[in-house]
């Protein structure tokens, strides 16, 4: 064997503690431990199993045909993987809301100048009661909106079909004339199609994030008490989020895209092997170790579950929500799933060419040609054919007649003896019975003796005499003493057992004709609906605002409002002499490369302490200025964030 270069050694950053007797243990040596425990299981499970779901997690109406809560979902038991390995554990269903208490629908039927009976004359009437401006309103976009609702299900494919083949437009009137006549300011790419279906349907996706919870607050040994901040969580408790938001979560990054997009694209080279094109994707594909996360500070990636769609207005049979979409999801292949979806090891690739069939039966005779062109005439021949054999003469005599019979000869003498050849061996017989059985052998001679068993213990040897003295008496027993009171029980840690959040990063415009002394929600509303179970809340919200050249120098306000109780919890107002920024967008501030672009982008945050009842409540982020009644936008706002938090 040749011999073993240690030079060639490679070490990695995985290490583990190795013990000794006598050690001292620290915290660095015990977080060591974890350390290689976390990092080399997510490395396994990211490898193994991927981005999403691995299996359950299903978002549904209700739980084993139980009751329906009108505006909430279950999600039921299951497990995911985040992009680096996180298991997201859910081990019993939960209950989440998902759309706004319904409002009651209006009744303002189309009149003007006749009720609509078809495609054309109700796209007409939308337009007449709706559109503003250049905003156009046709049947095809009429087409587009109906289309819309019944993904959602606010209309039955039925309905769709009986508007698409025949023009039937009673269902889509019907939801129609609930929407309040308005005119509303829209900011391109925003249509007056997907206005009106924002009036009637909502929409909430759903995801699923790792969390986790510092718990057990334990004293120090160096100052067994909890006071002046001495306890230390001692525990950390693994734990997911479920998340809404009304839109969309961005993009997670799937660990095997890398991979799928190379096998997809085949194998390289000539050869068609599956396996030697899963090799060649798998050697290109390392993404460096998984992270491992000791401290509780880090925001992890959400993983999306399901889109909902829920109706605004009062449905009659009381339940809010209409669709559930939990398809197309991601999800975390691992084994068995490659195996169903690829059928081996190959994957979706092709097979090695297989042996060559055998020849099939002839096809039967073909049709004949057509009669070719008459050819040249070749040369002529050196000579010509034989003639034909000409008669028999007449000369020829007939037979004479035949002679006697000569006498019989002598006979020839005996031919050789020739032995012939052996014929073949008949067949072999049954066998015989068997045989007696033979004499036994002698006896062989006996072996070594073995070794003996250990014999008996001895008697016991006699007692040693007494010791000296003799034993004093005993002592009375005094009185047991009066139990102390028990102390009063110690608080437990903060914890976060309940938590609802709303997040929209969008850049949205607000024109004067609309926040003109009046306080509105941006177009895309930055609210949070909420069920909490009751008791005292910690409220947070935060938003970037600017003003516009349009906006001149007028003044802003911004205010978070309880829609439900309709009362204001806080509100602020910006000076006017704050720096315009351009009308279109937000300068970005995520890098340098807005450093220059002109205008202020000014923070507004509030935290607030509440007592809540049990049942749903909205809070929502809205803002004005102050005379400025400009058609253009004078003012924007993003990053609107909102969160409810019960702290233990």
């Amino acid at each position: 064997m040749a011999d073993v270069n240690v030079n060639n050694r490679v070490r990695n950053s995985l290490t583990r503690v190795r013990y000794f007797f006598g050690q001292l243990l620290t915290q660095r040596d015990l977080e060591a431990e974890q350390l290689f425990n976390l990092r080399l299981q997510r490395l396994i499970q990211r490898e193994t199993f991927g981005t999403g779901t691995v299996r359950g997690l299903k978002v549904q109406p209700n739980l084993d045909g139980g009751p329906t809560p009108p505006t909430s979902v279950f999600i039921t038991p299951g497990l995911a993987m985040d992009p680096d390995g996180r298991e997201l554990l859910l081990e019993s269903a939960v209950c989440v809301p998902v759309a706004e208490q319904p409002l009651q629908p209006g009744n303002f039927p189309f009149t003007q100048p006749a009720p609509p009976t078809d495609p054309a004359s109700l796209a007409a009437a939308v337009q007449a009661r709706f559109a503003t401006g250049s905003t156009t309103f046709d049947t095809t976009r009429l087409t587009v909106l109906v289309n819309d609702l019944g993904a959602c299900g606010l209309m039955t494919q039925a309905q769709v079909d009986a508007f698409t083949n025949s023009g039937n437009i009673t269902a889509i009137n019907a939801l129609l004339v609930q929407i309040t006549p308005s005119k509303p300011a829209l900011d391109p790419p925003d249509t007056l199609a997907a206005f009106l279906a924002d009036q009637l349907r909502g929409t909430t996706f759903v995801g699923i994030q790792y969390a986790e919870t510092a718990t057990e607050p334990t004293p120090a040994v160096l100052d067994a008490s909890c006071t002046d901040n001495q306890c230390f969580p001692a525990r950390t408790q693994e734990a997911v989020l479920i998340v809404t938001s009304a839109d969309a979560f961005p993009a997670v990054d799937d660990p095997f895209e890398d991979f799928r997009a190379c096998l997809a694209a085949g194998p390289t080279g000539t050869t068609q092997d599956p396996t030697v094109a899963a090799c060649e994707c798998l050697i290109e594909s390392w993404r460096d170790m998984a992270p491992a996360d000791i401290e509780c500070t880090t925001s992890f990636p959400i993983i999306a579950l399901a889109q909902i769609c829920w109706a605004r207005f009062q449905q009659p049979s009381g339940a809010q929500v209409t669709a559930i979409s939990n398809c197309p999801r991601s999800i975390a292949p691992g084994g068995p799933l490659t195996r169903i979806i690829g059928g081996g090891t190959g994957g979706n690739l092709p097979g090695p060419p297989g042996a060559t069939g055998p020849t099939g039966d002839r096809g039967p005779q073909g049709d004949p040609g057509s009669r070719g062109a008459t050819g040249p005439t070749g040369p002529a021949g050196l000579f010509g054919p034989t003639g034909p054999t000409g008669p028999t003469g007449p000369g020829a005599g007939s037979t004479g007649a035949t002679g006697p019979t000569g006498p019989t000869g002598p006979t020839g003498p005996t031919g050789a003896a020739v032995t012939g050849p052996t014929g073949a061996t008949g067949p072999a017989g049954d066998t015989g019975p068997t045989g007696p059985t033979g004499a036994t052998g002698p006896t062989g001679p006996m072996g070594p003796s073995g070794i003996g068993a250990t014999g008996a213990t001895g008697p016991t040897g006699p007692t040693g005499p007494a010791g000296v003295g003799p034993t004093g008496a005993t002592g009375a027993t005094g009185a047991t003493g009066a139990t102390g009171a028990t102390g009063p029980s110690g608080s437990g840690g903060p914890a976060v057992i309940e938590q609802f959040t709303f997040v929209n990063d969008a850049d949205q415009g607000l024109t004067g004709n609309v926040a003109n002394n009046a306080f509105v929600a941006t177009p895309t509303a930055g609210r949070l609906t909420a069920s909490p179970t009751g008791g005292t809340y910690l409220l947070f919200w935060s938003a970037e605002i600017s003003r516009t050249n349009t906006g001149g120098g007028n003044r802003l306000l911004a205010r978070m409002r309880n829609t439900t109780a309709n009362s204001v919890v806080g509100n602020i107002r910006f000076i006017q002499s704050m720096e315009n920024i351009a009308d279109g967008a937000m300068p970005d501030d995520s890098t340098l490369t807005g450093i220059n672009s002109s205008g202020e982008v000014a923070g507004w945050a509030g935290m607030l302490p509440l007592t809540l009842d049990a049942g749903a409540v909205t809070f929502e982020l809205e803002f004005a200025i102050n005379n400025n009644s400009n058609t253009g936008t004078v003012l924007r706002v993003r990053r609107q964030r909102i969160a409810l938090m019960k702290v233990h």
